[in-house]
């Protein structure tokens, strides 16, 4: 039935690539074609179970002879399971990647990205460690946010990465527990912090919709249908949970070093640039990249969306650009 449903929705959306061939000007063929797929499956997931959802998304997971090139290992940090990416041409990179996937909190898996994953080690000569956090409605939040933090605070405090640099890195959710996890290693004493973010798409108000541009939902593949199915499972009581879902009006001043990428016809857009504009406001130091006529988290889809090229490439002279915390930087700001 996974595969039927799968097969449908591909041939679905290829026949209308020919018979309502129009898309935005600097969106590829191939963007068009990946946008509309999912677009299709997020329509069709409104108000089927969890694992309706799960077990479709794993099926549209693509491949790519990227996967070749590196090292995949299996590990538990904090009793978390996580797989790590390191290109095969590297022994033992200076630069150690922590990334968070996206899926709402309910959806998506080191296996959906593992792509994804692969081609940002690849880029950046870095090792990429990928925890599989719980997810909700089994586990209700901040089950995800505590997951995070947890194999964040042992890698960090791990000996053996004492001199790497350390980069936080999630998509849409995953941009959420970013964010989170930085808000609670700020109320942590300890020795080695983050020495940079990057935020790809970030879900930053994950309460409410008012952020919300409903203008760009024939444009992108999110919707506020989907957003609010999806925030009926995770949001169980507001007023407590508020904390892990709006990043809004935090402190952006405890940030590390922050890339934000985003598609210009999302529709988290507006809430992405108003996070921004308080870091221009706070003077933080920050770089936002808006990609034209791209979707919520087009970075994700390689091979078939081309744009993610030069996406991943950006974020790769980020990291390189990025220097590793020192600690008498960390005794400068506490006297400042």
């Amino acid at each position: 039935m996974v595969t039927l449903d799968v097969f449908r929705i591909f041939i679905l959306v290829l026949l209308s690539m020919f018979t309502s061939p129009s898309k935005l000007p600097q969106r590829s063929w191939g963007a068009e074609f990946v946008c509309r797929i999912y677009k299709c499956l997020v329509k069709e997931s409104i108000g089927k179970p969890i694992t309706w959802i799960r077990t479709r998304q794993e099926r549209l997971t693509a491949f790519s002879f990227d996967m070749l090139k590196v090292n995949k290992s299996f590990k538990y940090v904090a009793g978390v399971a996580f797989t790590s990416f390191t290109p095969k041409q590297v022994d033992d990179s200076d630069t150690l990647i922590i990334y968070l996937h996206g899926g709402g909190y309910v959806v998506g898996s080191v296996a959906v990205y593992a792509l994804t994953m692969a081609r940002i080690a690849l880029q950046t000569n870095a090792k990429v460690i990928a925890p599989e956090y719980r997810l909700a409605p089994e586990h209700a939040l901040p089950a995800a946010q505590d997951d995070c933090l947890a194999v964040v605070l042992e890698i960090l405090n791990d000996e053996a990465n004492k001199d790497k640099k350390i980069i936080l890195m999630g998509d849409s959710a995953g941009g959420g527990l970013c964010l989170a996890t930085l808000k609670s290693l700020n109320n942590i004493d300890n020795e080695k912090n983050i020495d940079a973010c990057v935020l790809i798409s970030p879900w930053l108000v994950a309460t409410d919709n008012d952020r919300v541009e409903q203008k760009n939902e024939q444009y992108d593949v999110l919707g506020m249908d989907i957003l609010s199915y999806i925030q009926g499972m995770i949001i169980k009581d507001k007023q407590t949970q508020e904390q892990y879902l709006n990043f809004m009006d935090m402190d952006v001043s405890i940030l590390p070093p922050l890339y934000i990428q985003a598609g210009s016809v999302e529709v988290l857009g507006k809430q992405i640039s108003e996070f921004a504009a308080r870091l221009e406001q706070a003077n933080a130091d920050y770089q936002y990249d808006v990609f034209e006529h791209q979707f919520h988290v087009f970075q994700v889809f390689a091979p078939l969306v081309k744009e993610e090229v030069e996406a991943i490439k950006r974020i790769g002279s980020f990291v390189a650009g990025v220097e590793a915390y020192k600690d008498d930087f960390k005794l400068d700001k506490r006297l400042a």
